[in-house]
């Protein structure tokens, strides 16, 4: 499971490009940050943009806060009252959604996820009309939670176009990118068909990787960036095909290759922590399964060293208490693994009770209907300064009008003065010139 935790992370730290540092669970010292860049932009110390970018650089560290959306009420005003500030806007989708998701409010998160694509396909970030990121981070939270009716259903949908992805690459029409994402939506896809037992469907989707591969393989120079992930997301794909059917040997070499592809020094550094806290995680249920405690209990150690190296995102807190009671229970210490147990029984109880909350309260339309209101408000302010801008207008207006027929009455008066002086100066030319010639002549 921790594969698809690991996902959900690399929608939007991946392909999204935008969260920072760490994700631990938010400090004080971090929000009092927040509160200091308040402080100083309402002080006219920072601009506008200091402001934006000053938050960018914290926000990623509160994504766990219960109070973050209010924390960025400002960031929000300021990210939608200048529509050349896109990414900004983009940004705050970005965070509402995994700070959504962390709370395990999903349809909340759903929703700020379509948002952040739209946003971003408007920059250029993303391709207008391909495959959409709100489509990926929506499967993989439907796969998750194990809603697999919800994931075969969007997947209805994207069959279409994702049946002629295979075509599309050599016309030219497939970028590295939408292939990635492609190829990320039917690994989702094909989890789900396997823990569910779909063997057609996975099948299916198998055969339609393989069918990617085989095209992307003739334009490696275009690809050449991206044919490691490729590659995971391949191996990773048979790797839950084989565990289906308990092919447990070539489940363990396919998983082992997907292991291979992550360590390859050719991967992107960015991105292996978090791909090694995936297969990391597969490669401990699958050794707990094979009965083999020493293997299982590496991984399990790779996975909580915070070296760095593996990233464990506690997505999935259950993860840690669950292989410790498995393992412990193994060693004989039941106590200890009576222990672990009580706290992953906690946490799942506690998981199943937000999460329930969230159905129940349909919080997408909630989301939707907040992110309405704060339209309306923002359409509101702006009709405002279009009235006030108006009424300047016609102020200005009146203004030159008046000054206008001011000056033309003024320039007339001028104009009768000089014309009255030239009257009199001619009356008295002709007095003084034909006065004479009538008394001498």
């Amino acid at each position: 499971m921790m594969r698809l935790f690991s996902m959900l992370r690399l929608v939007f730290s991946v392909c999204l490009v935008v969260f920072l540092g760490n994700y631990g669970r938010a400090q004080p010292k971090d929000s009092r940050k927040l509160h200091e860049l308040l402080a100083r932009w309402r002080a006219k110390q920072l601009t506008d943009t200091d402001y934006l970018r000053g938050v960018d650089s914290v926000a990623p560290l509160l994504e766990k806060a219960d109070s973050l959306p209010e924390w960025l009420s400002t960031y929000r005003q300021l990210a939608f009252c200048d529509s050349a500030r896109g990414r900004s806007r983009a940004q705050y989708y970005t965070y509402l959604a995994i700070n959504a998701y962390n709370l395990n409010q999903f349809g909340r998160a759903i929703y700020y996820s379509e948002k952040n694509n739209e946003e971003r396909t408007k920059l250029g970030m993303f391709e207008k009309g391909g495959f959409s990121h709100g489509d990926l981070f929506a499967l993989t939270v439907f796969a998750n939670n194990h809603d697999y009716r919800r994931v075969f259903a969007r997947y209805a949908v994207l069959r279409p176009a994702l049946s002629e992805l295979p075509s599309a690459i050599p016309r030219g029409n497939a970028s590295p990118e939408q292939v990635f994402v492609a190829m990320s939506i039917l690994q989702s896809v094909n989890f789900s068909a396997c823990r569910s037992g779909d063997e057609l469907r996975a099948r299916e989707i198998i055969g339609l990787v393989d069918s990617v591969m085989e095209q992307v393989a003739g334009f490696p120079a275009k690809y050449k960036d991206y044919l490691l992930l490729y590659d995971y997301i391949l191996h990773d794909d048979q790797y839950e095909l084989y565990r289906l059917h308990g092919q447990w040997e070539a489940a363990r070499n396919s998983l082992l290759a997907a292991i291979r592809d992550v360590n390859t020094s050719g991967f992107r550094p960015n991105l292996q922590p978090s791909y090694r806290e995936a297969v990391y995680s597969e490669a401990m249920d699958l050794y707990f399964n094979l009965k083999k405690r020493d293997s299982a209990n590496y991984y399990l150690s790779q996975l909580r060293a915070g070296d760095g190296k593996v990233r464990y995102s506690s997505l999935d807190p259950t993860v840690v208490p669950d292989a410790r009671s498995r393992l412990l229970a193994d060693e004989g210490r039941y106590a200890e693994a009576y222990s672990e147990l009580r706290k992953l029984y906690g946490l799942r109880d506690s998981a199943y009770y937000t999460v329930s909350a969230d159905k129940d309260n349909n919080l997408y339309a909630l989301a939707e209907a907040e992110n309405a209101r704060f339209e309306l408000v923002r359409l509101d302010e702006r009709k405002r300064a279009a009235d006030r801008s108006a009424l300047l207008l016609f102020f200005l207006t009146a203004l030159l009008v008046v000054g206008g027929v001011a000056a033309f009455f003024v320039v007339r008066s001028m104009q009768q003065r000089r014309l009255l002086d030239l009257r009199l100066q001619l009356a008295r030319n002709f007095h003084d010139q034909i006065g004479p010639m009538l008394l001498y002549g």
